[in-house]
């Protein structure tokens, strides 16, 4: 494994193992949720807004994975009628696309977590810091970036279900 691809690797675990931990805790404080708001009458206070936190971690956390298996939605019905080298170029456009994606999105999710920790603001239910949520969605769009930037110069690529060499 080339020392690049180590450190894609690594991102992509970290980033999977918060998505993870989000799906886990999303279920749990559902189920809780439910039980206690249709038996006991009694919902988890704040459990709407806990659920908005999570749903962004997991959904950053499989975006990162879903970039380094280059397994983003795309409709090739056009491209699979391209010549060899125009669906090359077209991918490698997709990848850098990608990447000017990824690294906007970050860009912005940082400059959105430093302004909610300026202001302060909370949560309504449970009065939690914003910033913390908008500061872990930094790090997985930003991780997404690494592995989005890392792939444009890994030479195994990840296509249709099956790791080829373009």
């Amino acid at each position: 494994m080339q020392p690049l691809d180590r450190i894609v690797a690594a991102v992509e675990r970290a980033a999977a193992a918060v998505a993870a931990v989000s799906l886990v805790a999303l279920a749990v404080l559902t189920f809780v949720d439910v039980i206690g708001r249709y038996i006991f009458h009694a919902p988890v206070p704040g459990a709407v807004e806990l659920i908005q936190g999570l749903m962004a971690l997991l959904m950053f956390g499989a975006l990162a994975c879903a970039t380094r298996a280059n397994e983003h939605v795309r409709v090739d019905m056009l491209v699979d009628r391209l010549p060899k080298p125009a669906q090359g170029a077209l991918r490698r456009l997709g990848e850098v696309s990608v990447f000017a994606m990824t690294s906007a999105l970050a860009w912005s999710l940082g400059h959105h977590a430093l302004f909610l920790r300026q202001t302060g603001d909370l949560t309504p239910v449970l009065r939690l810091q914003l910033w913390p949520f908008a500061a872990l969605a930094f790090a997985m769009a930003a991780a997404c970036a690494v592995i989005a930037l890392c792939g444009l110069f890994l030479p195994a690529r990840h296509i249709d279900g099956v790791l080829s060499d373009e």
